[in-house]
C-alpha cells in the first residue's frame, strides 16, 4: 500500500500535529522498509525536523535503533551524491 501511495503522488513532506513527517515516523515504527521507501524520493528533507528539532536520523539514534539509523545513513549519504550529480 505504502509504494502505491508514494507512486501516486502522496505528499511525504507533509507533518502530523506535532510536526513529524512521514520519515520520522517510519522510524519511530522501527520500518526500515518504509525508511528505505522514503528516503527514495526525492522530495524527502532527510534534514526536516519535528517541533522538537529532532530529525528522522537522530530519533533512530536516540531509539538505538543501529539498523535504520545505517539504513539511513547510507542511503542519504548516496542520496546526495546522486543529487549533486544531477546539478552537473
Amino acid at each position: 500500500i505504502v509504494r502505491f501511495l508514494l507512486e501516486h503522488g502522496v505528499d511525504v513532506k507533509s507533518k502530523d500535529e506535532c510536526g513529524k513527517t512521514a520519515l520520522i515516523l517510519a522510524v519511530e515504527m522501527e520500518n526500515p522498509e518504509l525508511v528505505t521507501a522514503l528516503l527514495e524520493k526525492d522530495e524527502i528533507d532527510i534534514d526536516d525536523a519535528d517541533e522538537d528539532g529532532n530529525t528522522a536520523l537522530m530519533v533512530a539514534v536516540e531509539r538505538s535503533d543501529c539498523n535504520i539509523a545505517k539504513t539511513s545513513k547510507n542511503i542519504c549519504r548516496t542520496l546526495k551524491a546522486a543529487r549533486i550529480t544531477k546539478l552537473f
